[in-house]
């Protein structure tokens, strides 16, 4: 009888419902009918719980998703959405559509296929791939509307989207960087050829310690090839006499940061000494550090 009593008063002294909702179970049931009605009214304010956490899930979903879409249109960047099991693509932002040249109509039921020029073996093979984040960048040729045909860099990554995952692709035009890279490269065999051409040596020294590039003038006065000395320490290409002199002035001019002139008698592989004329100019960045001293 105590127990029951105590049952009860807590019951009432805790009870989360209004009256109304215990009146019928208890005088249904009596005490029994209250504790099965206090558990049939708990598990349904779980239920409520659950199903109101469901629906600001959906809520934050929908959210999220709509900031994703806001995001995905507005950027600059080329942006397709792409399914991985079909090749359709689901979405194009207005980058893409300016830079492929297709209007919105023709987007409609396009695959990416129809873009990218490789074998659709190979297209599908690599989406299995991105989408096992096996590889997330690729280096293809696509098509625009005018026919032309376009070096592009694809970053891939998967994303949950409306219930599946896509393959989020943002597309980057790398024409103008291999052409900017075919002129560097052009650019620098040309002063190659130039420096190679020239009797005078010329090199110059990433740190007081070690050789930077050097021309074919300078490799030859030790019978090597440029190669063979270029990013070598000093100690692994002069002689020990020459040595001391070469490392202090180097350290001079790291220090300094002045241009030094001086003149040594040296010791060259199957040759005579010669006396030589030595100049090392530092090259500073904007901060004033030395990156490199030129040297002839």
């Amino acid at each position: 009888d105590l127990c029951l009593f105590c049952t009860v008063q807590t019951l009432l002294l805790h009870w989360p419902y209004t009256p109304a909702q215990h009146l019928i179970p208890f005088f249904i049931g009596g005490v029994g009918g209250l504790l099965i009605g206090d558990r049939s009214l708990r598990i349904r304010a779980l239920h409520d719980s659950l199903r109101q956490a469901d629906m600001r899930l959906q809520q934050s979903l929908q959210e999220s998703e709509e900031r994703y879409r806001v995001l995905f249109h507005h950027n600059q960047a080329v942006q397709l959405l792409v399914d991985p099991e079909s090749g359709d693509i689901v979405e194009a932002n207005e980058a893409a559509r300016k830079f492929y040249g297709h209007d919105e109509a023709a987007w409609r039921g396009m695959t990416i296929m129809a873009l990218n020029i490789a074998a659709q073996e190979s297209i599908m093979r690599d989406m299995q791939r991105a989408l096992a984040y096996e590889q997330l960048c690729f280096q293809f040729q696509h098509l625009l509307h005018s026919g032309e045909i376009r070096p592009v860099a694809v970053y891939t990554v998967p994303v949950p989207f409306q219930g599946q995952t896509l393959l989020h692709s943002v597309i980057i035009d790398v024409a103008e960087q291999n052409r900017a890279q075919s002129h560097l490269r052009r650019k620098t065999l040309e002063q190659r050829l130039l420096l190679d051409a020239i009797p005078v040596g010329v090199w110059y020294l990433k740190d007081p310690e070690t050789y930077g590039s050097v021309n074919k003038a300078f490799a030859c006065f030790f019978g090597r090839s440029p190669s063979e000395v270029a990013h070598q320490r000093l100690e692994a290409v002069l002689s020990p006499d020459a040595l001391p002199l070469a490392l202090a002035s180097n350290r001079q001019v790291f220090t300094e940061k002045k241009p030094l002139r001086y003149e040594q008698r040296l010791l060259f592989r199957n040759s005579e000494p010669r006396y030589m004329a030595i100049t090392k100019t530092p090259k500073c960045d904007a901060d004033g550090v030395v990156e490199f001293v030129v040297c002839t």
